[in-house]
């Protein structure tokens, strides 16, 4: 199942258009091949749900008409919290930082989501992360840029203040054209060629109290974003296995056991078995596939230790993790690992 098919709602590419007339690009043009028309934006009442793969194209002709590589921060600076309707209200009244970006985490569908987004704490400093990216190639930056630009913002907004980016880092191998402007957006010099892409920012800022804190109508608002999630879900999403990638890319912790996707989804374990066999799979199939993309991941753009990986990806004993890596490539994660600095370290 191409990534592409994934669903998403139309509100990034509204943003997007909205964009584009700022930049002097005519929505006919943006719009262009994408499967969405202006009559689409102006009925948002629909709730049309569409796929990256229109969004793709939509991104594609702006960066075509105007030459302009900073498209993807200025979308992403535009994709606020109160561009993400029900969700983005819940994380303004969650108790903390750190409840409101679970929140996000937990309803992939109801915001942006071209990349498994992370968030864990490094001493004193939380990272938000970004990586997996499995789209468009000539795209790459465009679609960072956004991802990381609405996590600023969203963050901003829950805090109420500027969130106090501590780094910034890019996995690209070269410098964008626009690298200036990432001071401008993060107040914060960006560093090129990283392992990953990330936010660093102050852990504390995770579990201090946030001044509009109303925890009753947080886990209210959480419980419709949770009912619209799993509406928009069996609506919108009829191939059961991309339910269940969808499922992994928001916590493959969470939902990697058969028990706990079929719950998600609202249906029996024996249920979810029949109709993935009806489709020729079967969930330790996906479950083995997404494992090793994100093991893969974890290896080539992460400071993870192999026992911190193994745990991510829902093992009990890392060596459990090591025989499975073995078993997907015929070589062990550290040998892996240390082939990849070695290569890269070659390249410089």
């Amino acid at each position: 199942m191409s990534p592409t098919n994934a669903p998403t709602p139309l509100q990034t590419i509204s943003t997007a258009i909205a964009v584009a007339n700022k930049m002097g690009i005519p929505a006919h043009i943006a719009l262009a091949n994408s499967g969405v028309t202006l009559e689409d934006l102006q009925t948002p009442e629909k709730m049309k749900m569409v796929t990256h793969a229109h969004e793709l194209t939509v991104f594609s002709n702006m960066l075509a008409a105007c030459g302009d590589t900073s498209i993807g921060l200025r979308i992403g600076q535009a994709l606020d919290i109160y561009a993400y309707g029900i969700l983005g209200a819940a994380m303004l009244i969650a108790p903390t930082l750190g409840e409101a970006l679970q929140c996000l985490l937990d309803f992939p569908l109801l915001q942006v989501s071209y990349f498994k987004q992370t968030l864990r704490v490094e001493g004193a400093m939380a990272v938000a992360t970004a990586s997996g990216y499995r789209y468009r190639p000539d795209l790459t930056v465009v679609n960072t840029d956004m991802c990381l630009a609405s996590w600023y913002m969203q963050m901003s907004g829950v805090l109420g203040e500027p969130l106090d980016v501590k780094r910034l880092t890019f996995a690209y191998k070269e410098r964008p054209t626009h690298e200036t402007l990432y001071s401008n957006v993060f107040d914060c010099n960006a560093d090129f060629n990283s392992l990953e892409n990330a936010i660093y920012f102050p852990a504390k800022l995770l579990t201090a109290p946030l001044r509009r804190s109303n925890p009753t109508q947080y886990h209210m608002m959480r419980g419709y974003c949770e009912h619209i999630h799993r509406e928009w879900a069996a609506q919108q999403i009829h191939d059961v296995t991309t339910q269940i990638l969808l499922l992994f890319r928001s916590s493959l912790h969470r939902y990697g056991s058969l028990n706990a996707a079929a719950q998600a989804l609202h249906m029996s374990p024996k249920t979810l078995s029949r109709r993935l066999r009806h489709v020729n799979s079967s969930f330790q199939n996906l479950l083995d596939h997404a494992r090793r993309d994100l093991a893969l991941e974890y290896l080539a753009h992460s400071t993870l230790s192999i026992g911190e990986i193994a745990q991510e990806l829902g093992y009990a004993e890392t060596t459990c993790f090591r025989r499975a890596f073995l078993r997907w490539t015929g070589q062990s994660p550290i040998y892996y690992r240390e082939r990849l600095r070695k290569e890269k370290s070659h390249k410089l």
